[in-house]
C-alpha cells in the first residue's frame, strides 16, 4: 500500500550531526576576517613549534620551550575561534604584539643560525597581518615592535650572521606592513567617502552614526538625525548643465565641512540629498547646527529633523526624518503657491 503523504511519523529521521569541517567553516564565516586570520597565524605557529619540538634540528634545540610556546599559541588560536567576535581592534593589536613577543622568546633561545633565521620569518606573517587589518598608525606601531623585538631576540641568541638575518627580516616586515597599510587605508577611505564632495557616503555615515549611538547610550546623551534635500537642484542641472550642479555640490561640501564640530557627522547620500547626525544635542542643538549650515552657503534646501530614540534602529530614525523632510517640502510648496496667488 502506498504511504500516505500526509501521515506524520512519530519518529522522524535524525539529522546527522555536522562534521567538524563544516562546523569550523560555519564558525569562520561568522567571525570577522581579522579574527580568524590571527587565529590561523597562531594555529600554524603553534603547530610549527610542536613540530620543531618533536623533530629538533639540533641536539641543543629548546624542545621544552618550543612545546610550551606551541601549546600557548594553539590555545590562543582556539580561544580566538571561540570568543574572537568579542575582541576589539585594540585587543587584536595586543594579541598581535603578544604573538610577536612569544616568537621573540623562541628566536632568542635558538641554538643554530638556521633555526634563528627560520623562526624569524614569523615576524613577516604578523607584519603582513598588521598591514592588512590595522589602521595605518596602529600598523606602523606594530612594525616598530617587530623591528625592536626581532633585533633583541636575534642579538640574545648570540648566533653568527644574525645581523644579516635581522636586516632581511625586519626590512621585509616593515616594507610589507607599510605597503599594505597604505593601500588598505586608501581603499577604506574610498569605501566610506563621497568622491565629489569629500564628505562621508551612505556607508560611512551608517558606521559613524552607529558609533555615535553607542557613545550616546553610554553617556545618556541625545542624538539627532537630519535629512537635507536641496531645492530646485534639478533646475540647476537642466538650465546650467551638470557641471554647474557638480560645482554647487563641491562648494556645499567644502563650506559645510568647515562648519562641522566634533560631535557632528555630515554625509552625502547621493544626488542632492545629505544626512547629518549630532550627538550631545537635542532638537535645539540640531537647529543651531542647521542654522550654521544655512549661513555657510546661499543654496536653498529643506530639512527634516528627528531625535534618534534609544533602542530605535537607524533605518527607522531616518525614515522618520524622511517623513519630516517630505512635510517640510510640501509646506514650502504650499507657501509658494499661496504667495503667488496673493501676488
Amino acid at each position: 500500500m502506498d504511504a500516505d503523504p500526509f501521515l506524520v511519523t512519530a519518529n522522524p529521521p535524525r539529522q546527522r550531526p555536522a562534521s567538524l569541517k563544516r562546523r569550523l567553516e560555519r564558525r569562520l564565516r561568522r567571525l570577522p576576517a581579522p579574527v580568524w586570520a590571527l587565529a590561523a597565524i597562531f594555529g600554524v605557529g603553534g603547530l610549527m613549534c610542536l613540530f620543531a619540538a618533536v623533530f629538533p634540528i639540533s641536539k641543543t634545540a629548546p624542545t621544552t620551550l618550543a612545546t610550551v610556546l606551541g601549546i600557548i599559541l594553539l590555545c590562543g588560536s582556539a580561544a580566538l575561534l571561540r570568543f574572537g567576535g568579542l575582541v576589539s581592534p585594540r585587543g587584536l593589536q595586543v594579541l598581535a604584539i603578544a604573538g610577536t613577543l612569544i616568537n621573540s622568546i623562541l628566536v632568542a633561545n635558538c641554538t643554530t643560525d638556521y633555526g634563528g633565521a627560520l623562526n624569524s620569518f614569523a615576524y613577516l606573517w604578523i607584519g603582513i597581518y598588521a598591514g592588512q587589518f590595522f589602521e595605518q598608525r596602529a600598523a606602523r606601531f606594530q612594525a616598530a615592535v617587530l623591528v625592536v623585538a626581532s633585533g633583541v631576540a636575534l642579538w640574545l641568541s648570540g648566533l653568527p650572521g644574525m645581523i644579516t638575518a635581522w636586516a632581511l627580516v625586519a626590512g621585509s616586515s616593515v616594507l610589507a606592513t607599510e605597503a599594505l597599510a597604505r593601500l588598505n587605508s586608501r581603499v577604506r577611505t574610498q569605501l566610506v567617502t563621497d568622491p565629489l564632495t569629500g564628505l562621508l557616503n551612505r556607508s560611512g555615515f551608517v558606521a559613524a552614526a552607529e558609533q555615535m549611538r553607542s557613545v550616546a547610550d553610554r553617556t545618556d546623551l541625545p542624538i539627532s538625525i537630519a535629512l537635507i534635500d536641496l531645492d530646485k537642484f534639478k533646475q540647476v542641472n537642466d538650465l546650467q548643465g551638470h557641471a554647474a550642479g557638480d560645482e554647487l555640490l563641491i562648494e556645499l561640501g567644502r563650506d559645510w565641512r568647515a562648519e562641522l564640530r566634533g560631535s557632528e557627522v555630515l554625509a552625502r547620500f547621493g544626488g542632492d540629498e545629505f544626512a547629518l547626525a549630532l550627538v550631545g544635542t537635542g532638537r535645539a542643538g540640531a537647529e543651531d547646527a542647521l542654522r550654521r549650515l544655512r549661513v555657510a552657503s546661499p543654496a536653498d534646501w529643506s530639512v527634516g529633523v528627528v531625535e534618534w530614540e534609544r533602542g530605535e534602529s537607524l533605518d527607522r530614525a531616518m525614515a522618520h526624518a524622511d517623513e519630516e523632510l517630505y512635510r517640510a517640502k510640501r509646506d514650502a510648496r504650499e507657501l509658494r503657491a499661496a504667495t503667488s496667488l496673493v501676488a
